[in-house]
């Protein structure tokens, strides 16, 4: 724009021609741009490096836990793996999620051990019983008193047992 104040002064403001038009200009601005586009690609290139690698670590061990816990879910409480991490309280949470595993598999053993022992307590009265009328059915044995009343004792651990386990799973 020209702005005129008497008859030999003028003040020019602006350029005479478009910036893109002189070459000096024109360079400049296509080398800053050029600039900011290769910062650009270069920023989100290590924000990519950072955000895997910060991934890395921090869902690494959680990714572990989750294993971990489908072990467990599996009932393969001895394959439970330990879990590396900075983090204490992932490193609580895996430490947690062991133990959790070898008690469990502690109590699988004595639930096992407990079934077989139940069997076996439960089979021997009803072994003797079974042998004793099956002596009676078939006349090897008459069934005297003295028989009756040890097919009796026999029933009366078998009820006791039963009852003791009732108790058991009531307490539990």
């Amino acid at each position: 724009r020209e702005y005129s104040y008497g008859e030999n002064r003028t003040i020019i403001i602006g350029r005479s021609k478009s910036i893109f038009s002189a070459s000096p200009d024109r360079n400049f601005l296509l080398t800053i741009n050029f600039i900011y586009l290769v910062s650009a690609v270069i920023s989100l290139f290590i924000g990519m490096l950072l955000k895997n690698k910060i991934k890395g670590n921090f869902l690494r061990p959680i990714y572990a836990i989750q294993r971990n816990a489908k072990i467990i879910e599996e009932g393969k409480y001895h394959k439970v793996n330990d879990v590396d991490s900075d983090t204490v309280e992932l490193l609580e949470l895996a430490g947690s999620i062991k133990n959790m595993a070898i008690r469990l598999e502690s109590q699988e053993e004595l639930r096992k051990r407990l079934t077989a022992d139940i069997a076996h307590e439960l089979r021997t009265p009803l072994s003797t019983v079974n042998s004793h009328l099956e002596a009676f059915i078939d006349g090897v044995w008459e069934p005297t008193p003295d028989r009756l009343m040890l097919l009796q004792d026999e029933i009366r651990r078998l009820t006791s047992l039963i009852k003791d386990l009732g108790d058991l799973s009531y307490m539990e």
